[in-house]
């Protein structure tokens, strides 16, 4: 995970809250226990703003786990939506992204394909 897309980074400025990180750990999660045994590989880098780092990387163990610490995070929800819209270029990224995602999903056998594209489309912005 690369932490310096966090509300309080003075570099990525991209402002995701700690509940954000944790919902895309989620979905990396879910989608490698679908498409590799649950096989996953998780580095840390980035993140410049050392006062949030530790709040968004433990909400991405614990999505990661999916193991609560009982820790209460007071940034959670810093930078987020409350209902969850996100903004024009956040859903361009989004768009961007999974555009990306199923023109590389050519190369993977068929079976994964559908469960990427179902998961896609679970996730997907409005248009």
């Amino acid at each position: 995970m690369r932490y310096d897309a966090g509300f309080f980074d003075p570099l990525g400025r991209m402002c995701l809250g700690s509940n954000a990180f944790a919902w895309m750990m989620s979905e990396v999660r879910d989608l490698a226990n679908c498409i590799c045994n649950g096989r996953l590989v998780v580095t840390q880098e980035g993140g410049y703003e050392e006062s949030s780092v530790p709040f968004h990387a433990l909400a991405t163990i614990e999505a990661f786990s999916e193991d609560k610490s009982g820790f209460d995070n007071p940034i959670a929800h810093y930078g987020a939506d409350p209902d969850g819209i996100p903004s024009p270029d956040q859903a361009a990224a989004l768009q961007k992204a999974s555009d990306t995602l199923i023109n590389m999903s050519q190369f993977w056998p068929k079976s994964d394909q559908d469960i990427l594209r179902g998961r896609l489309n679970s996730v997907r912005p409005a248009r």
